[in-house]
């Protein structure tokens, strides 16, 4: 009562066991070698993104706690409240200050 009792069939499939052509092969390898190209690249971006996110996660992770030591200061009379992470875009200058 199972598929353990059931009988076994046997297929052939695949390759029959003959040399490939030659025009087989190279387009086999160009296509294996796409593959592993676009998987790479794939991989490659979302690594990025992963790095991306978890310097964001930091950098918010920092700026809480920042931002929770200076409101701590605050209540003790020391310091007034910063505004952690704002302000810290870069500004390029412009094209008439390069002349």
């Amino acid at each position: 009562e199972g598929f353990e009792d059931e009988p076994l069939t046997v297929m052939p499939v695949g390759h029959s066991g003959a040399a490939v052509s030659e025009d087989f092969a190279q387009h086999l390898s160009r296509w294996l070698a796409k593959l592993m190209t676009e998987d790479r690249y794939e991989l490659g971006q979302m690594r990025a993104q992963q790095r991306e996110q978890r310097n964001q996660e930091a950098f918010e992770a920092w700026k809480q706690r920042k931002d929770m030591e200076a409101r701590s200061k605050v209540q003790d009379g020391k310091a007034s409240v910063p505004n952690w992470g704002r302000g810290f875009e870069r500004q390029r200058p412009s094209r008439e200050q390069y002349e």
